[in-house]
């Protein structure tokens, strides 16, 4: 069972896997309808929480992370940008009720380029994560077990407030090194994300700064 809204990227990745019956999912909703005693979840590409009642029952639950173990948590994509990482990449953890806690079993990393953009960064990591998809089902066809690395999350797990945090730039508006990081990790064309207050009205950046 895969629940993702990549489907139709990831459905033609099946085709050498012989005997595999899989189903896509898109909500939870459906999820709680559809999965049995025993069946193997997947997930990736959903900021959905899959419940404790589905991870009982599944005999593996995977969750394929666009994001490296250093970044867990909601949008590792900026937070990569805003900390200068070296590297980029994806995360394969099993999954347990913790969001972005469970045992990691492959990662996949590529090196970040001096102008790379969040959006880049977001765009490679959901290409190499169909890599990372494969791999996972080769084991899995091959009745091979996911097996722990030696990797470990870090403790710093980001939040959507943490991210809207930072896109108040309104103490921060007269350093310089502090909104040229900020412009280009939490700015996006076409999203109003940074703002300063003035007054009791916030005024927004353009969108084209990122």
């Amino acid at each position: 069972m895969f629940l993702s809204t990549r489907s139709a990227e990831i459905a033609p990745l099946l085709l050498p896997f012989a005997g595999i019956h899989v189903r896509f999912v898109h909500a939870i909703e459906e999820l709680l309808q559809v999965f049995q005693e025993g069946d193997i979840l997947m997930a990736h590409n959903t900021n959905q929480i899959v419940p404790k009642s589905i991870l009982q029952k599944s005999a593996l639950s995977v969750n394929v992370h666009a994001g490296p173990p250093e970044f867990p948590g909601r949008d590792p994509h900026h937070w990569a940008v805003y900390h200068a990482a070296a590297e980029y990449g994806v995360t394969a953890h099993l999954m347990e009720e913790r969001v972005d806690a469970g045992a990691i079993v492959e990662v996949l990393r590529f090196p970040v380029e001096p102008t790379d953009s969040p959006i880049s960064l977001l765009m490679k990591a959901n290409k190499m994560a169909l890599v990372c998809i494969v791999s996972l089902l080769e084991k899995i066809h091959g009745n091979q077990a996911l097996v722990p690395i030696n990797e470990t999350w870090s403790a710093r797990k980001t939040s959507r407030n943490d991210f809207l945090e930072k896109c108040d730039v309104s103490k921060v508006l007269n350093d310089q090194n502090e909104m040229k990081r900020r412009i280009k990790a939490f700015q996006a064309p076409g999203h109003q994300n940074l703002y300063f207050t003035r007054g009791i009205e916030r005024v927004y950046l353009p969108t084209d700064l990122g």
